[in-house]
């Protein structure tokens, strides 16, 4: 009874936290679709001999999320944003290979 009663006294707190993780899941697939498309532009600068090698590539994207994304994703450092798009870039190669999330690429994480 006692953990009812806390819960019915927190009850609008506990509904903003909710709120507030579904908004964060929300905007991070946003985040992830904007950081993809730029991956998609770096490779293209890479395909015409602009960007050279792989660490130009990601320094691109970083660069470029920075100028283009709303205000709220720049709170993220430039390790965390560089350590978040390998991570997406290794999940793309990894979709690319095969069609599928299955680990089956060795792409640099």
């Amino acid at each position: 009874m006692k953990i009812l009663n806390i819960l019915w006294e927190y009850r609008y707190i506990i509904l903003w936290a909710v709120i507030v993780v579904l908004y964060a899941l929300t905007e991070w697939n946003g985040f992830k679709a904007k950081v993809t498309a730029l991956m998609l532009d770096a490779k293209k600068l890479a395909k015409d001999g602009v960007l050279k090698d792989g660490e130009q590539q990601v320094e691109w994207i970083i660069l470029q999320a920075y100028q283009k994304l709303p205000k709220r994703y720049q709170l993220l450092n430039q390790d965390t944003m560089k350590k978040i798009i390998k991570w997406l870039y290794s999940k793309a190669m990894d979709y690319i290979d095969d069609g599928q999330l299955n680990n089956s690429t060795t792409a640099k994480q």
